[in-house]
């Protein structure tokens, strides 16, 4: 059950996004560019992957485990407000401990929002909305 909160919690983002979300204007440099994707509050769309590979797991430390952090980033605005949703959605794999094939499942969803007006510098966030 928790696969299914977690996919219908990143469907959700993506169809606010979608239907939300206004287009990033273009930048005028690569220094800018740089800068934005700096900037934790810039609004930005990104979908990084980060993996985690943990050798030696098992009893007797000869098998691999893995964790894929997927982590979309989707700025939208409502209103007059900018809000930026940050997701972590693990994908994890675990050996099986006898022969066969391991075990494969989605960890528990982490979801941070940041918001703040349009037009000013102050941000404010909520975190971890499970």
């Amino acid at each position: 059950m928790a696969w299914l909160r977690i996919a219908a919690t990143l469907a959700t983002a993506c169809v606010a996004a979608h239907c939300f979300g206004r287009p990033v204007e273009a930048q005028d440099s690569t220094e800018g560019l740089a800068a934005a994707a700096q900037n934790p509050v810039a609004a930005m769309y990104s979908l990084p992957f980060q993996n985690n590979t943990y050798f030696g797991a098992g009893p007797n430390h000869d098998k691999t485990a893995n964790v894929l952090n997927i982590q979309p980033v989707l700025p939208f605005t409502v209103g007059g407000w900018n809000i930026i949703s940050r997701s972590i959605a693990p994908l994890i794999y675990v050996p099986s401990v006898s022969a066969g094939f391991g075990a494969s499942s989605l960890g528990e969803n982490t979801t941070a929002a940041s918001s703040g007006p349009l037009g000013i510098r102050e941000t404010f966030g909520l975190g971890d909305i499970n």
